[in-house]
């Protein structure tokens, strides 16, 4: 479409939508078929209410291709999203007609002979998709290419992650000490010794031997909840505590690559234990008894579409505000150690997406994946990834031949200009014809659909 620029905001636009005369449908190919516009596609996706003017149903099997006619007159207001569309989108008709089946055959010898192309090769090695002659070696057919497999360009990728958690505690200083951590054995991850009624701050601290070859750049949330008590005989009571609470980073968060190839990430989280309002982070915890929670964070990573989730279960008590840290004899005298942190060892797997468009799908190959209810379907087989390429090429020839008509109308809305001794200069200048042949010898586009590759010089006429 090719709008006024003369048009203002607010002001009304009156569209007269006429279609005489429709070419290029035979009636072979379809037994019915009508047509409708979309007041989208005059006003843009903004629309409130989408409004779909149809015109009548044409038999084409009892009427000509020249009873379609359709009509229609509408008005709407211009905003700043309308005028630009109007200026620089475009108003597609939709054509909808019942097909017949030799029109469907049609389609499925056209994809057979596109998807299964045999090559043959002579007795030199060279390939050729011609008729050979009796007196030359009969041909010998290669294998069939098939289509690549969709692990063969996209691999998944795995990295070791280790994560130490850190529970810190306001101390009489001001600054944040760790928390001692007593483990019983190696089998034990440890248990967090807390005070009641103190300010805390957990510290993550990951480090993975991937490098940049896993590059995260931030935490960027940290939740903990699923409040669970474990009693002196084993059981794990139901949660008093649901929900994960999100808690507050802080913004410095330091992030180094090294160039032994290890990455680290460390970040720290305020944790307010008084807002899961459960009685077992209140009360001070029994005898043989600890209190789990579930600990998750979110790491976000440039190569990834959504950040990597993290979640382990740390293990708590709470003592009185005046109790005394565990005794360092005990790593003495018996296998209980005294740690100020846990660490956990998670396996990252990236797996990327099968396909990111729709150019990708020839790395596909769902030939031989069940689909549910297929043996109703009998002989017939549903289209190929050449409906794809079909439909691309479609709307790319669409787009280009509206874009001519657009510059059609510009063109002839503005006044001829006499040609002058300097434009005539212009055009024969060397500099402008070789920057011509650079510009058209450039390949734009997918590799698969980019022609072959024109001469490097040319002869001037």
């Amino acid at each position: 479409m090719n709008g006024n620029k003369s048009l203002s905001v607010g002001s009304k636009i009156n569209f007269v939508l006429t279609i005489d005369s429709v070419k290029g449908l035979s009636p072979h190919d379809f037994s019915a078929i009508h047509l409708q516009a979309r007041l989208a596609s005059f006003i843009g996706p903004s629309v409130a209410a989408e409004e779909v003017f149809a015109s009548s149903v044409i038999d084409l099997e009892s009427a000509s291709l020249s009873d379609l006619k359709f009509r229609r007159t509408f008005t709407i207001g211009a905003t700043t999203k309308t005028l630009a569309h109007i200026r620089e989108g475009y108003a597609p008709i939709e054509f909808f007609a019942s097909v017949t089946p030799t029109y469907l055959e049609r389609l499925e010898r056209w994809d057979e002979m596109r998807e299964q192309r045999i090559p043959f090769t002579n007795g030199n090695g060279a390939h050729t998709n011609g008729t050979v002659s009796p007196s030359s070696q009969s041909p010998q057919p290669s294998t069939q290419p098939m289509r690549r497999s969709e692990t063969e360009f996209f691999m998944e990728q795995t990295h070791d992650v280790v994560a130490w958690v850190q529970l810190c505690e306001l101390g009489p200083d001001g600054e944040y000490v760790p928390v001692p951590v007593v483990t019983s054995g190696v089998t034990d991850p440890g248990t967090y010794t807390l005070h009641q009624g103190l300010q805390r701050r957990i510290v993550l601290h990951l480090a993975c031997n991937s490098g940049r070859q896993l590059p995260w750049s931030e935490l960027t949330r940290v939740r903990i909840g699923n409040v669970r008590l474990l009693d002196l005989k084993g059981r794990l009571h139901d949660s008093t505590s649901k929900p994960l609470v999100t808690l507050p980073l802080l913004q410095q968060q330091d992030v180094e690559f090294r160039p032994d190839g290890t990455g680290e990430l460390r970040a720290e989280a305020l944790w307010d234990s008084s807002v899961h309002d459960s009685i077992l982070l209140n009360r001070v915890t029994g005898s043989n008894q600890k209190i789990t929670l579930q600990l998750t964070w979110s790491v976000a990573v440039d190569t990834c579409a959504e950040p990597v989730q993290f979640s382990t279960d740390i293990a708590i008590t709470i003592q009185t505000r005046d109790a005394r840290p565990p005794s360092r004899l005990m790593t003495f005298l018996g296998s209980t150690k005294v740690l100020p942190k846990t660490s956990t060892v998670f396996h990252v797997r990236l797996t990327p997406p099968l396909t990111r468009s729709a150019k990708d799908l020839w790395r596909l190959d769902t030939a031989e994946k069940y689909v549910r209810g297929e043996e109703a379907l009998g002989n017939w087989r549903p289209r190929g990834i050449a409906v794809v390429e079909d439909y691309s090429k479609l709307v790319t020839m669409e787009r280009r031949a509206a874009d001519v008509q657009a510059t059609r109308v510009i063109l002839a809305s503005m006044p001829p200009k006499p040609p002058t001794q300097a434009n005539s200069m212009v055009w024969g200048g060397e500099e402008l014809l070789e920057k011509s042949v650079d510009l058209w010898q450039k390949k734009f586009g997918h590799r698969g659909e980019v022609p072959p590759s024109i001469p490097s010089s040319l002869t001037r006429v």
